[in-house]
């Protein structure tokens, strides 16, 4: 039987690793914004508070960046905001533990994925969410996923952690309207990292 004394380390370090897996999530989504942005993207929408202190503190000159709460509507909250739907945009909904069924980020994806050619979304998911079940709920939401990714290789490529380590939490996901993509399927051993298409505009 476990001391309270290790249970107390126990609890101790798995609110480290969730802190710190949380961490390297909000990283590669910034990472993957700053890719967009370089390709030309020039509007943001921060869904939640997983980015929250991106907005105030924004470093990209001439991109804006909408805030729309974790349970509203896009089209709604959008439309009147000055979002310009004719144009692509980078979607941010981070919110470490909402299953792909989820009402609320099933409805985002649907939205994302009728937005303009080249729009994408970066979001988190339960990691009981096996890799081919996603692709096929975003093929149906119009997003073909670029990758999608396991709390353990997350961890390895941001915090130095040993991709062989099985860590808890949701996985990371980055899709993109299928307008543009063409190429073949591509799959890591494992499971851990899944690639699927190569971009071709």
């Amino acid at each position: 039987m476990m001391s309270a004394a290790r249970a107390a380390s126990a609890a101790r370090t798995s609110r480290i690793s969730s802190r710190l897996c949380a961490a390297a999530r909000c990283r590669f989504a910034e990472d993957r914004l700053a890719d967009a942005i370089s390709d030309g993207i020039g509007q943001v929408v921060l869904i939640g508070d997983g980015l929250e202190n991106f907005a105030a503190h924004n470093p990209y000159r001439g991109v804006r960046v909408f805030e729309v709460p974790g349970a509203a509507e896009l089209e709604n909250a959008l439309s009147g905001a000055g979002f310009d739907a004719a144009a692509a945009g980078f979607f941010v909904r981070l919110d470490g533990s909402a299953s792909l069924t989820d009402p609320a980020l099933t409805a985002a994806l649907r939205y994302v994925g009728g937005c303009a050619a080249g729009s994408a979304v970066i979001f988190d998911h339960a990691a009981e969410t096996v890799p081919h079940a996603a692709c096929e709920l975003l093929n149906l939401a119009g997003l073909a996923v670029i990758e999608d990714l396991t709390p353990s290789v997350l961890a390895s490529r941001y915090l130095a952690v040993p991709a062989a380590r099985e860590l808890p939490g949701p996985r990371i996901t980055h899709a993109r309207t299928r307008s543009g993509w063409s190429g073949h399927r591509r799959e890591l051993p494992g499971g851990d990292t899944l690639v699927i298409r190569a971009l071709t505009s």
